[in-house]
């Protein structure tokens, strides 16, 4: 069996056109999965700025709103 140049030209047509398919493909993917991570990441930014908040909120609490167990016996007794 023979290859002819036609039938060799049209199987690097059919492989290049499946390559840029396949990297098309993968270029989307890739785009999507950073892009959720980017995300994810603007969710966690403004997540950690909620926890240090709420956590400045108690420390500024605590010592108006608790009383410590040496501090009750001493004014108690």
């Amino acid at each position: 069996m023979e290859i002819t140049w036609q039938a060799l030209g049209l199987g690097v047509t059919v492989l290049g056109a499946w390559t840029g398919l396949f990297l098309a493909a993968l270029r989307w993917l890739l785009g999507r999965y950073f892009d959720g991570i980017q995300d994810g990441l603007a969710d966690a930014k403004v997540l950690a700025g909620r926890v240090e908040r709420d956590l400045l909120e108690l420390k500024a609490s605590l010592p108006r709103d608790y009383l410590m167990r040496e501090d009750w016996i001493r004014f108690a007794g």
